[in-house]
């Protein structure tokens, strides 16, 4: 497992040769958490756009690439914050499985027929993504459900995540509502951080064009 920071390019599904529904959905959910993914494949292949397989692929994809939107001033300010402070050092080499930053891990499905996974959790309470629960974990290893439709996420308690409202793309989300998402840990306690800046301009950062910084502890 390695702290997501480095700038990781996903170019999905197939490339040379054809890929299938599955595989396609599966691959879109990935990329879906990646800083940047495309989907493209080699000349003379078959198309490989969401909506040329199914309705079902169609729909997945969109669900997933608008959670990627809700979550994008959490990746940006991820992205700044590797600019401002550095990387941070890769942790378990464990490599189906990635951390964004500290409290967002991704536990992707890479194989045709899988609808269940043994995921790797680092010591600490962790809360179901979507739906808030606390996980029952009592081992580092843990068998968890992977339907075709769901990337499994999960959110580290601690956590203070910024979210927005998704829109088709970044400029029409940009006057968009915000909300925290929050995670308490054992302590009953979280922290947050939000960067953001025009999204346009060059050296925001060392010219202090800041829009918003903010770092937050809720107590």
């Amino acid at each position: 497992m390695f702290g997501f920071i480095s700038i990781l390019v996903l170019i999905l599904e197939a490339f040379n040769g054809d890929s299938n529904e599955e595989l396609l959905i599966r691959w879109m959910q990935l990329g879906s958490m990646y800083p940047f993914s495309r989907n493209h494949n080699a000349i003379n292949q078959r198309s490989q756009e969401p909506y040329q397989f199914s309705q079902r692929a169609t729909d997945i994809s969109r669900k997933v690439l608008l959670n990627r939107y809700q979550i994008l001033p959490y990746l940006y300010t991820l992205l700044a914050k590797v600019n401002m402070d550095g990387a941070e050092k890769p942790t378990y080499r464990i490599e189906t499985q990635y951390l964004m930053g500290k409290y967002l891990l991704v536990s992707p499905v890479l194989e045709q027929g899988v609808t269940m996974l043994t995921a790797y959790f680092p010591n600490d309470i962790w809360y179901d993504y979507y739906s808030g629960k606390l996980m029952p974990i009592t081992q580092s290893f843990v068998l968890i459900d992977a339907p075709i439709d769901v990337l499994p996420l999960h959110l580290r308690g601690g956590a203070i995540i910024p979210r927005q409202e998704p829109a088709l793309n970044t400029v029409k989300q940009k006057g968009n509502p915000y909300e925290l998402l929050i995670a308490l840990n054992n302590s009953k306690q979280a922290y947050g951080e939000l960067f953001l800046d025009d999204g346009e301009s060059m050296n925001t950062i060392e010219e202090g064009k800041l829009i918003f910084k903010l770092k937050s502890k809720l107590c």
